[in-house]
């Protein structure tokens, strides 16, 4: 059965409401990929993700600016482009950090090393599910959830290159 947008965009928001696990992918400067497990805090704007400063991602999302975020499994699929938004030092008392450790129940600045969380801010978000919902995967897209009768294109073709 193929969901409605509507509820595509309020599994989306569960999904991301309870999942703590996500896969995060960048890319460097010569666009060499790199893909990693990390934790996942969705606070209803943003995804908050937390990575110890100088390595590979942290580097990347740096240079780049942007992110794929991908959550759950390939036939129920939350897949989120989105832009770098900030980074807070995870030693550092703040909201971001509070939520994130409440939501996860994991403190990055509990461990050794110089962790940073990194607020990413969606450009489009897909909910990927059975191929009779390809068609209309994208849920969100140019900083809002998409209407029924949208049509999901994104402001520029940079974001999204597979949208159809």
């Amino acid at each position: 059965m193929t969901r409605t947008r509507e509820q595509r965009i309020a599994d989306a928001i569960d999904m991301l409401s309870t999942q703590r696990d996500c896969w995060v992918a960048t890319a460097d400067r010569d666009g060499i990929p790199h893909l990693v497990p990390l934790r996942l805090d969705w606070n209803g704007v943003e995804v908050v993700i937390a990575t110890r400063g100088g390595n590979r991602t942290a580097r990347n999302l740096a240079e780049s600016g942007a992110a794929t975020v991908a959550v759950g499994q390939t036939d129920d699929l939350v897949l989120i482009r989105a832009a770098v938004a900030g980074t807070v030092d995870a030693g550092t008392e703040s909201d971001t950090r509070a939520h994130f450790v409440a939501r996860t129940g994991w403190d990055p600045a509990a461990g050794a090393g110089d962790w940073v969380m990194v607020r990413l801010a969606p450009r489009t978000i897909q909910v990927w599910g059975p191929t009779s919902e390809m068609a209309d995967r994208i849920v969100f897209a140019d900083g809002r959830w998409l209407a029924a009768d949208s049509v999901a294109v994104p402001s520029t073709g940079s974001e999204l290159t597979d949208q159809r």
